[in-house]
């Protein structure tokens, strides 16, 4: 079948891949194949839960491509019967869940909303204000809080980072709606002095509270400029959420982050974090299983590695005494010859005598021992190394 890569794009936009690979005859993977050959964005588990959760999210635009646009695929399947109506359906949302905790997580989130006036505030919005204000006795909220954070002491308190005082209302709005949603979704709460976790299904998840700086220009004129802009805040939200790796502390996940905007208001934004944080537990057990099966085949490898280098060690050591054998029988025969030699011109009996028995004792094949030098002597003495000093006595 032949299509063109415009309507491969619209058609995956439209319906999962699994639904556009039986129009074609062909897997879910070829679609993606061919998708990431033509450079044709794909969406993303997030954008089908915007659109099962009733929104219109926006399809990520269609790269320039200069190669054909012309697709052909060979139909390597054909189904017997249409897909069913189970078959069609869109990514679920929640999936990590049974029906009734979709149904509720489902509900829950479609009711968010912030309210326009702080009502029964949560409680750690009640200690963070009252934190603020006993802190405000002694310095201003200019000196406890800057571009890299808020500084209370050490207390756990909220982290608003680095929100600025007349934010800070917004942001209470704002944290106040998210946390009741996620506990009245069965999930907690945990301020600590070093930060702030949502507990789901057993899982931390920390969330941080920022806000924008915009850059403005110091005019020429100041005199105390050392630099050439200052940090002003813009009013909008930053909402970090992440969680430490399965690697342990030292390592670190990529966290998440999402921006309030003219485009993005915060009443949508709020809606988006409750999908992610409930959709992480399992993102973080896959991840958890990967590197479980990382350290497993890492293991393997140094096994394997330890064997081959206890193959390697013996084959060496072998050969290195092959090669002294080898050498020692070598020079066995010379002495035995030179013997021969002095045998013919009639030398001393008595030397011919220790000679012999000097040749006997190099012949790697004979147990012949020497009275006074031992087999690293036999060594020094093939490699025709300088003779080990021995001091004291032999006997």
């Amino acid at each position: 079948m032949q299509t063109t890569r415009e309507k491969l794009y619209q058609e995956i936009w439209n319906d999962p891949v699994s639904k556009v690979a039986v129009k074609y005859g062909v897997s879910d993977q070829a679609i993606r194949k061919k998708c990431k050959k033509l450079n044709i964005p794909l969406p993303s588990n997030k954008y089908w839960g915007n659109i099962n959760a009733g929104r219109k999210p926006a399809a990520a635009p269609l790269p320039e491509y200069d190669g054909d646009n012309i697709i052909n695929f060979h139909i390597s399947y054909k189904p017997e019967a249409p897909p069913s109506k189970a078959q069609s359906m869109k990514p679920i949302l929640f999936g990590f869940y049974d029906k009734k905790k979709r149904e509720q997580l489902s509900k829950i989130c479609s009711e968010i909303i912030m309210q326009e006036h702080l009502k029964n505030p949560h409680p750690e919005i009640v200690k963070h204000k009252a934190i603020i204000k006993e802190t405000k006795k002694k310095r201003t909220y200019g000196e406890i809080i800057d571009i890299r954070g808020l500084y209370v002491g050490g207390q756990a308190i909220l982290d608003t980072h680095s929100t600025s005082e007349q934010t800070l209302p917004k942001a209470y709005l704002f944290l106040d709606a998210l946390m009741k949603a996620i506990e009245k979704a069965g999930g907690k709460t945990e301020v600590t002095k070093e930060k702030s976790y949502f507990i789901i299904e057993g899982e931390k998840i920390s969330f941080q509270l920022k806000e924008k700086y915009n850059q403005v220009k110091i005019p020429e004129d100041r005199k105390d400029r050392w630099r050439s802009y200052d940090l002003e805040p813009s009013g909008l939200l930053k909402i970090v959420i992440g969680y430490e790796s399965v690697r342990g502390k030292n390592h670190f996940h990529p966290s998440h982050e999402f921006l309030e905007s003219k485009a993005k208001i915060l009443n949508d934004i709020i809606k988006d974090i409750f999908i992610f944080v409930f959709e992480q537990p399992q993102q973080i057990n896959n991840d958890r299983i990967a590197y479980k099966k990382h350290l497993e085949d890492e293991r393997k490898k140094e096994l394997e590695r330890e064997r081959l280098k206890k193959l390697y060690d013996n084959e060496y050591a072998k050969t290195e005494t092959l090669i002294k054998q080898a050498k020692q029988y070598e020079l066995s025969g010379t002495i035995s010859r030179y013997i021969n030699h002095l045998c013919d011109n009639e030398s001393s009996d008595d030397y011919i005598s220790w000679a012999k028995e000097k040749a006997e004792w190099f012949d790697p094949a004979s147990e012949h021992d020497d009275l006074l030098l031992d087999e690293k002597d036999k060594e020094a003495l093939t490699d025709s190394k300088e003779k080990p000093r021995r001091y004291g006595c032999f006997w």
